[in-house]
């Protein structure tokens, strides 16, 4: 009789001891899967986090997607107001992480159009048609090209300062973030002199 409980506790401690080791498997192919769900996240997914300012009514820092365009970002912040110049920045460039997008109200641009020189009463096409020189351009007249927001334009300043004037309009391709697709944009509009 004796030698019958021990066989059914061994029998009733090895099944215990089976289900112990199938929960710890459960939970480690979970974790697995969970682990691999995240994997498989696309980087198009991963939130990036840009700050917009100005003639918006909710100014402040958004997480859109890689990718998000800049009128998506307006819409985001509540649309313009109704000081905003809507066509003082291309709104359907992308964003990018840490970008800083201003929205000129309208007297901020005729400001900025009355210290480059310009008359505020041009139209886009007619300010676009007189070329910015970008060896002495401020920031706020780069930020008037197209492509160009204030991260970019300060990086034209900042490479302009570290190694002296554009010998070229193309050398501004040498810029961190102005490539051929931005260049392409900006040709006809820039000159060194």
């Amino acid at each position: 009789m004796r030698k019958i409980y021990f066989v059914v506790l061994f029998l009733l401690i090895s099944i215990l001891a089976g289900c112990k080791d199938e929960a710890v498997q459960v939970s480690l192919s979970d974790e697995t899967a969970a682990e691999t769900t995240a994997d498989r996240e696309s980087p198009s997914d991963a939130l990036i986090y840009v700050y917009i300012s100005g003639a918006v009514k909710s100014p402040g820092v958004y997480p859109v997607k890689e990718g998000t365009r800049i009128f998506s970002l307006i819409e985001m912040a509540g649309g313009f107001t109704k000081k905003a110049r809507r066509d003082c920045l291309n709104q359907a460039e992308p964003v990018s992480d840490g970008q800083t997008v201003h929205v000129m109200s309208k007297r901020e641009y005729q400001r900025s159009k009355s210290q480059s020189g310009q008359t505020g009463d041009e139209t886009p096409r007619e300010a676009a048609d007189k070329k910015i020189n970008i060896n002495t351009a401020s920031e706020q007249e780069l930020m008037t090209l197209p492509g160009i927001g204030q991260v970019k334009a300060a990086a034209i300043m900042e490479y302009r300062e570290k190694n002296g004037n554009f010998t070229d309009v193309e050398k501004i391709k040498d810029v961190s973030g102005i490539g051929d697709s931005t260049f392409s944009k900006l040709e006809g509009m820039i000159t060194i002199n």
